[in-house]
């Protein structure tokens, strides 16, 4: 009973992450943009910018000026435009104007502005189809963002079926690697999707309070909810798993034939890692071989299959997570190497 509970609460959750996904991710972060321009007030105190605009969808109007030039009022293609919100900043005010959808055409839009004062400054203005940008792969939109309608349900489905064999993939792994009833690692893996879905929710939920709406590059999505799902799997399954033990291997043993010293013991300094692959995988089960080799073998063995990670999103579009993925991959190799090459120096220290 208890098994068949737990069951039915992790394709609930997994449905939960599908909603998440199709509400939160975004195609790619080609459809935003930024037109800035840094243009000097005339004589009448006006700016006039012509803007050649695809689609019609919401905007930000931001603009920048000196104390001694303050904002008087803003028109877009004649429709007034009302401050949301102004900040000074040492000398410069900071103005910020939402443009409504009905207010902008496809093609040539225009933009009056009319600034207090007789001056020539330059006051920089900033066009926008998003709020703010934390990063390329988070950005807050408008609740009404056109971005967010032509999203492709395709996309949805293709990460639904990929989510779904990763799920089971998991389960029968953990199942088959830790010496648990069924009932206790469906509630394990339960708990494990908590804090992914967790923090998706807050993602989606929370920003339409504040008038935003959050979203994310699918492959970033992806990334997000594999790794804080795999992490917390392995916090919670990591006192569970068998304490089954793998023979060591020196690494002096291995040496190229006819060598002496360090240079000999280098470049066979990665045999033990493909003698215990090629021996025990089969055997004794990845969980439990992983679980046993040196600390550099693990970060090599994590280096790798987030290569392979990295192919997979590359094969969905998905290439600003890819390049994130792969600067983690690489750092990660970085430290292997050096956990290797710490491991060499001590061995041929205790021969000498």
């Amino acid at each position: 009973m208890q098994k068949k509970i737990f069951l039915i609460l992790i394709l609930a959750l997994f449905s939960f992450s599908v909603y998440l996904f199709h509400c939160l991710g975004v195609e790619s972060r080609t459809d935003l943009f930024l037109h800035r321009e840094r243009i000097a007030v005339d004589s009448a105190g006006k700016i006039l910018i012509h803007y050649d605009l695809a689609h019609r969808e919401p905007l930000l109007l931001k603009i920048k000026s000196s104390v001694e030039l303050p904002l008087s009022e803003a028109y877009f293609n004649d429709n007034l435009l009302e401050p949301q919100r102004a900040s000074l900043r040492g000398i410069t005010y900071s103005y910020y104007l939402g443009v409504p959808a009905k207010f902008v055409e496809p093609g040539q839009n225009k933009v009056e502005i009319t600034m207090r004062g007789q001056s020539e400054l330059p006051v920089d203005v900033r066009l926008s189809n998003y709020v703010k940008k934390s990063s390329d792969d988070l950005t807050f939109l408008f609740p009404d963002s056109r971005i967010f309608y032509a999203k492709k349900t395709a996309h949805t489905v293709l990460f639904a079926i990929f989510g779904f064999v990763f799920l089971v993939f998991i389960c029968m792994t953990l199942a088959a690697s830790a010496n648990l009833a069924a009932g206790l690692v469906y509630r394990y893996i339960f708990y494990s999707f908590i804090p992914a879905n967790a923090l998706m929710a807050l993602l989606h939920y929370y920003p339409p309070h504040m008038g935003l709406r959050a979203a994310l590059t699918e492959g970033y999505f992806a990334v997000i909810e594999i790794f804080i799902f795999l992490l917390s799997a392995g916090i919670i399954f990591a006192r569970h798993i068998s304490r089954l033990k793998v023979p060591r291997f020196e690494f002096y043993k291995y040496r190229l034939p006819g060598s002496r010293g360090l240079s000999g013991i280098l470049l066979p300094g990665t045999l033990p890692m493909v003698r215990v692959v090629s021996t025990y995988l089969p055997q004794l089960g990845f969980v439990v071989w992983f679980k046993n080799i040196s600390l550099s073998d693990k970060i090599i063995v994590a280096f790798i299959a987030l290569l392979l990670f990295c192919a997979v999103l590359l094969i969905l579009s998905a290439e600003p997570a890819a390049e994130h993925v792969a600067n983690f991959a690489f750092l990660l190799l970085a430290v292997g190497v050096a956990f290797k090459l710490v491991a060499v120096l001590r061995q041929y220290k205790k021969r000498k």
